[in-house]
């Protein structure tokens, strides 16, 4: 896997299992949840976007 598709893949799943652990605590419609829930919105786009643009190469 490509150096920076596997950085993106990583923090994907530790901001996944953070936000998960926190809205266990504090509910799926607080505040952090959704900053946290906006922040892996923008990882995976980012991965979306690199992997598309390595098919193009």
């Amino acid at each position: 896997m490509d150096k920076t598709l596997s950085r993106i893949s990583v923090e994907i799943e530790i901001l996944r299992e953070h936000m998960h652990k926190r809205s266990e605590k504090v509910g799926l419609s607080h505040p952090d949840i959704m900053r946290l829930s906006r922040k892996l919105d923008k990882l995976i786009y980012q991965y979306l976007l690199y992997t598309r643009s390595l098919k193009l190469l």
